[in-house]
């Protein structure tokens, strides 16, 4: 029997984190432009697993304390070290933008990008962790139910363009059981939100191809009895935006107010 579970989430932050491994690993470290990117990308990613980490110390870890378990300690204190891990990494960031030797920074810049990995690595264990040992906890002491109206909370205040954007950010890194999952939780939070969202969502295309293929939308379709007709007709414009999505000129400190009050790792 399939349980319902949480960190689905977790497969859009690793590729996230992943792909700026791939982006230090090709950086010129003798060029400072590059190197001041990295610092916002790291700022961006920062944002988001300190948000997520909150929501999991709050939502998930909370309901482990009302039954008087201990399992999540350590991952916890894992949340509490980001903020000195991106402070250290963006500090030897800046000291690599500082020198003037070349050599220096090629050597310097080659630490960081062994550090970053690292970093990468032990990120992806503590994931593992999180759903081979936290996940499982919590479905021995909760039904179903009481574990989905933790997430139900979230679409009840999210916007139905914020929940597409979301979807739209999130989706192309999961399958289609998981895009189920998010469809079920809508439509049982807030079921006036679900032809807008689906409908919009299932019009989205991804580098020329649809994001969900013709055949997963027919089921979608007939799954939540929305006609060709509502299909053809519904559509919502989605202007949000999430930090990584601002061009490389605009800094994290000067778009702050362009910060939506979600993002795609976000609960309330």
């Amino acid at each position: 029997m399939q349980r319902y579970r949480f960190y689905r989430e977790h497969k859009f932050i690793i590729p996230l984190i992943n792909d700026i491994t791939r982006k230090i690993a090709s950086t010129n470290f003798q060029n400072n432009k590059e190197i001041s990117l990295l610092i916002k990308k790291l700022s961006n990613l920062q944002l988001v697993l300190t948000k997520y980490s909150e929501h999991e110390d709050k939502a998930y870890h909370s309901l482990l304390v009302n039954k008087g378990s201990n399992i999540h300690y350590d991952l916890e204190n894992d949340h509490n070290d980001y903020e000195k891990k991106f402070c250290d990494l963006k500090n030897l960031l800046k000291i690599i933008k500082d020198l003037k030797n070349k050599k220096e920074k090629i050597a310097y810049g080659y630490k960081f990008y062994l550090n970053f990995r690292e970093f990468e690595v032990k990120n992806a264990i503590h994931m593992n962790n999180e759903e081979l040992y936290i996940m499982p906890k919590l479905q021995q002491l909760y039904s179903d139910n009481e574990l989905q109206a933790i997430e139900l909370k979230t679409y009840k205040l999210m916007k139905v363009s914020e929940i597409i954007h979301m979807m739209k950010t999130i989706f192309i890194y999961m399958d289609a059981n998981d895009r189920l999952h998010y469809f079920n939780d809508i439509n049982k939070s807030s079921p006036e939100k679900t032809k807008p969202i689906l409908c919009s969502i299932l019009k989205i295309k991804k580098n020329n191809s649809y994001l969900i293929s013709k055949k997963e939308k027919d089921f979608l379709l007939n799954y939540f009895s929305i006609s060709k007709e509502e299909y053809k007709n519904i559509n919502v414009e989605d202007k949000n935006k999430y930090l990584w999505e601002l061009s490389e000129g605009e800094f994290i400190e000067e778009n702050m107010s362009m910060k939506s009050q979600h993002d795609p790792t976000r609960k309330y």
